[in-house]
């Protein structure tokens, strides 16, 4: 009885005719070294990422600053004004510019991004073995 279970095991660890041998398609220090590669090129990635949104933060928080302060000295310049055609002539001016500052600023923010992108992507094609960070062409169909 127990040749016959033995039999049955061996049996089952054979391919199917026309069916390759699933045990070597799984070499584990293979998987091992793909993971370990794939991680190097995610890490490398991932810190140029990060650094770069840290300085797309920073100069966010730079531009709310420096807004912040230009409304301050907008309601002390209004607080002087004489008359209700120099208090518009003061708002119009300080919404104009204002408008001006944000739109410049989001064209800043959306290039900074766009370039943290780039970097990273680049970061990543570089650490995968792609030189200057273009990507791998295609293999030819055989």
């Amino acid at each position: 009885m127990p040749q016959a279970k033995t039999s049955a095991t061996a049996e089952n660890k054979k391919a199917a005719p026309g069916m390759p041998d699933m045990s070597t398609l799984f070499d584990n220090s293979a998987m091992l070294e793909m993971g370990t590669s794939q991680m190097r090129t995610m890490t490398a990635m991932n810190g140029k990422l990060l650094s770069g949104w840290v300085g797309i933060q920073e100069e966010l928080a730079e531009f709310a600053r420096q807004r912040l302060q230009k409304d301050m000295d907008f309601q002390h310049a209004l607080e002087t004004c004489a008359s209700p055609g120099d208090a518009f002539q003061l708002y119009s001016s300080f919404m104009q510019n204002a408008m001006r500052e944000y739109w410049d600023e989001a064209t800043k923010v959306v290039s900074l991004a766009a370039r943290n992108g780039f970097d990273s992507y680049g970061a990543a094609t570089r650490q995968a073995g792609k030189p200057n960070g273009k990507p791998a062409e295609p293999k030819a169909a055989e």
